[in-house]
């Protein structure tokens, strides 16, 4: 368990974590825009509504930005294992990196059913997230790749400090990235496919980290928060389309 979920986890069990919220949300709703009113202003504001969903602290100018504990007065709180507050068919965008891992399986097939519905016909969904299958790879046999050395010495180096960097393992990563950051579920390209379309997506695809075929969704991601390569390495990416 990362300190930050240490913390959490302690404030949550002394009631205190809620009890923070209250006073953000009371704090945003004096000195800046309430949630509703947020939400009312996109909405309101464009013909093509998009949602993020899981965006920390990289607010996209033009979406809804959304997050289970916002740290912007430009973003809303939205609890992603629980149904999303809008109507049927409200966006044309869905986007969401590096959080559908943090809930459980259960609840992200839930997710994926919410993001359909509050989805337009033909409304595009886009999702990063981390590749199991490139994390198994660790394991193989032969010489890692030079990406893959890098990766394994970046985990150990910043994350695994009881480890040299040189002596880090592929059961070391796999289990830091199974255990850590409060992962819930980690997927390989099948099953995330599966749950795509057991929600009714169709136009499945992977996609380049930061490549689309739709220009509104290219070049979204975070990929400065690792050495060059890196992010990319980690991640699988897919859109899909309501029918």
């Amino acid at each position: 368990m990362s300190w930050r979920d240490t913390v959490r986890s302690r404030l949550e069990r002394h009631g205190i974590a809620d009890e923070i919220r209250r006073i953000r949300h009371f704090v945003r709703s004096r000195g800046g825009r309430s949630d509703r009113q947020l939400i009312a202003d996109h909405l309101s504001s464009t013909d093509e509504p998009k949602l993020q969903l899981g965006c920390g602290t990289r607010c996209f100018d033009g979406w809804l930005n959304a997050d289970l504990s916002p740290r912007s007065l430009e973003s809303i709180r939205l609890d992603a294992t629980k149904p999303l507050p809008f109507p049927e068919a409200t966006f044309a965008y869905v986007y969401s990196e590096h959080m559908i891992e943090h809930v459980g399986r259960e609840a992200a097939e839930r997710l994926c059913s919410e993001w359909f519905r509050v989805l337009r016909p033909g409304g595009r969904l886009r999702v990063s997230t981390p590749d199991l299958t490139k994390l198994l790879h660790l394991f193989g046999p032969g010489e890692w790749s030079d990406d893959q050395r890098r990766y394994a010495e970046l985990i150990a180096v910043r994350h695994i400090p009881s480890i040299e960097p040189a002596e880090v393992q592929a059961t070391h990563v796999l289990n830091h990235n199974v255990r850590e950051w409060g992962h819930q579920f980690l997927y390989d390209a099948p099953t995330f496919e599966a749950m795509l379309a057991a929600a009714g997506f169709v136009e499945i695809c992977p996609h380049g980290l930061q490549e689309s075929d739709d220009p509104v969704l290219c070049g979204l991601a975070n990929d400065a928060r690792m050495p060059p390569g890196l992010v990319d390495f980690e991640t699988m990416t897919y859109e899909a389309v309501r029918p």
